[in-house]
């Protein structure tokens, strides 16, 4: 019984880990200079966020102001990566903040299960 509620355990935090968060948001350009170029900002219009994961494990997250973007998804076997586009400065950068209240979640899961197995 044990090693069964312990692997449920493990599978929620799994979950909670997995669960694809919200769309993704890009950050302010507005006092941010092109990578592209290092124009001026006032030419910055787009910023870019590129999200993906690397074989299939290691997730990376970029975020970068550009002059143009193009939305984009490729996948392989071993590569995922989304670039999404956001053409304002009022974007928000909440991925810490999400990323923080996802792992708090499953923390407090395991907790739980854990007391209630205790």
């Amino acid at each position: 019984m044990l090693g069964h509620c312990s692997s449920l355990a493990v599978l929620t935090v799994l979950l909670h880990l997995l669960i694809p968060a919200t769309p993704i948001k890009c950050y302010s350009c507005r006092s941010c200079v092109a990578v592209t170029d290092n124009t001026n900002t006032d030419e910055c219009e787009v910023c870019e966020t590129i999200r993906g994961k690397i074989a299939g494990v290691i997730s990376k997250t970029v975020r970068q102001c550009n002059n143009s973007c193009v939305a984009s998804v490729q996948e392989n076997l071993f590569n995922f990566e989304e670039r999404s586009c956001c053409r304002s400065h009022l974007c928000n950068d909440d991925f810490k903040s999400k990323a923080a209240s996802r792992l708090l979640m499953a923390i407090m899961t395991v907790l739980l299960q854990w007391i209630r197995l205790g």
